[in-house]
């Protein structure tokens, strides 16, 4: 097949040229992206084999025009069929392209397959001329690819004692694909479900699992490193790949952190979609890649804990919190405790203050957490569980899951929680989505009752009351004000005298207090300190000093 790379620092444009033409059709495959004229400078200097080039104009960094005469005074050097891609006022720059041997243009406006495929048609045509012909694509390049795909999955799965013909086979089979030096396993997991992908390759899958493996593929092949990458399910994605070529570990680190950043700037570009990321240590040996990837599998898993838009690497499983010891006896007792919590939260959401609730479901969060180093699956249903329960009193009043309103977020409907809980990202999320439902229930509950309780609670207590929910966000004295609907200078008077204390003080205690929780996690002090609110660690660090006499390392040394 020809193969073509696009240049536009436009990641739409990228994302555009990538879905309106069917390349594979053409007997084309885009192997390569880059975002300016000086990345792909460096990508075209290290490989001879792009046929075609979509190239932008105007660039940061290095322009179309800069990169065709670069190419120019560079002996040796040939460049590929290239095609243009500019806007309505760059006709001069156009022409200065064609005088350094661009081949056509396409005005971007006009970027649509009906103006794209007959220069494209074009272009393969003086390719042809040229005498450099694309190797065909096989009738049955889809089928191979999809029996190659079941032969991985197959691999990594399947007991060697009990299939070794079979195993031997495959081994064999994965050294000619991938070698066995500095192997690699990843699983990759985005923050939320696109859509439905079949599963088992290109061929059943649809045009967004297409192109996601298409995007890895890309930045992995820009950085000449063997790969394979398989779809698990519509939210999850196999990566097995080797790097010979490097000696160190720290090598390995760097390219790994290199190209699973530019994956993940990439799919938050085209898709809004965050993705976390779990990453085998590397081993010598076809034997490894079971154990590799199974050590992937867990660490994508820890994500659910950890957060989206992370890097895990195998160090983390060495942390306390998520070492193995006692994981089969810690669950059931927690999931004890998690249903009295659980139980007395509902009752109170049938009482009229909100505060009582509100105080139970706080202590049911930190239960939760103490699922961290557990399977996501078990913490899920433990979440399910509170769900059932929150379902007797809605059905008591004749009140339907359909009846409560969307949250803030991600706008997602609470007609089937169970499956949103399913699907949930991160635990923050699950019980940030939890509390917004069980506010639903009690004003769906109290209806008659929350008008007079708005009048009754003191603006403090209103206040309070927020903060003690949100005390991780950005809040400031002139938000609070502005919601509880009193003057700063008020609120500021009444918070001291109500609560003992000032406003900053009052949110630094609750935002300490969470320090010294989640400092029992094993979580690095980097983490907690965004956690809790504050974006520079050394900030966090004075305060905890501040109030509690010591640093934080010294404070969880000491425990």
């Amino acid at each position: 097949m020809y193969k073509m790379m696009i240049v536009d620092d436009e990641p739409l444009v990228r994302l555009a040229l990538h879905q309106m033409i069917p390349w594979q059709e053409l007997n084309i495959q885009i192997v390569c992206e880059a975002g300016d004229g000086l990345e792909a400078l460096s990508i075209l200097q290290q490989r001879d084999d792009i046929d075609l080039l979509f190239m932008d104009i105007k660039m940061p960094k290095m322009s179309g025009i800069e990169l065709l005469r670069t190419f120019q005074t560079q002996a040796g050097s040939t460049m590929p069929i290239t095609i243009i891609l500019s806007a309505f006022n760059e006709y001069e720059y156009v022409r200065e392209a064609f005088v350094l041997g661009a081949f056509d243009f396409i005005i971007k406006t006009d970027m649509d397959d009906e103006h794209i495929q007959p220069i494209v048609m074009k272009a393969l045509c003086e390719l042809k001329k040229r005498g450099i012909q694309g190797a065909k694509a096989s009738e049955k390049e889809s089928d191979k690819r999809e029996n190659k795909e079941q032969a991985l999955r197959q691999f990594l799965t399947m007991d060697a004692n009990k299939e070794e013909a079979e195993y031997a086979r495959l081994a064999e089979q994965m050294r000619s694909w991938l070698g066995e030096t500095n192997q690699i396993a990843a699983v990759l997991s985005l923050s939320r479900e696109l859509n439905s992908p079949g599963r088992g390759g290109h061929k059943n899958g649809t045009k967004t699992e297409s192109f996601i493996i298409q995007t890895m593929e890309t930045v992995f092949n820009s950085m000449f490193i063997l790969h394979e990458v398989l779809c698990q399910d519509a939210q999850n994605y196999i990566l097995l790949c080797s790097l010979p070529q490097y000696r160190s570990t720290m090598a390995i680190r760097e390219q790994l952190q290199a190209a699973f950043s530019l994956i993940k700037i990439r799919l938050e570009q085209f898709f809004n979609v965050r993705i976390a990321v779990g990453i085998s240590d590397a081993a010598s040996g076809v034997h490894n890649w079971h154990r590799l990837y199974q050590q992937a599998y867990v660490l994508e898993a820890i994500s659910y804990y950890e957060g989206s838009d992370q890097l895990l690497f195998s160090e983390l499983l060495s942390v306390e919190a998520y070492k193995k010891d006692g994981k089969s006896n810690l669950m059931p007792e927690i999931r004890k405790s998690a249903k009295a919590i659980s139980s007395e939260v509902i009752r109170l959401l049938e009482h009229e203050d909100p505060l009582r609730w509100r105080e139970k479901y706080n202590e049911l969060v930190s239960c939760l957490w103490e699922t961290r180093s557990q399977d996501p699956q078990d913490t899920k249903v433990i979440l399910s569980d509170f769900l059932w329960e929150l379902g007797a009193p809605l059905y008591q009043k004749g009140i339907r899951w359909e009846d409560l309103h969307y949250f803030d977020g991600e706008h997602i409907a609470f007609s089937d929680p169970f499956e949103w809980i399913k699907s949930s990202p991160t635990l923050s999320a699950a019980v940030t989505g939890l509390s917004e439902i069980c506010q639903c229930i009690f004003e769906l509950l109290h209806q008659r009752h929350l008008q007079s309780y708005a009048h009754s609670v003191s603006p403090v207590m209103k206040a309070k009351t927020f903060i003690d929910s949100h005390f991780q966000e950005d809040l400031h004295l002139t938000l609070i004000s502005k919601m509880v609907g009193v003057s700063e200078g008020y609120l500021s008077k009444q918070f001291v005298k109500e609560t003992g204390s000032s406003f900053i003080q009052y949110m630094t205690n609750l935002r300490i207090e969470e320090s010294k929780r989640l400092m029992k996690t094993g979580l690095r002090i980097s983490d907690i300190s965004e956690k809790i609110g504050y974006v520079n660690p050394e900030h966090f660090s004075r305060m905890f000093k501040k109030v509690t006499g010591l640093s934080p390392k010294a404070y969880r040394d000491g425990k």
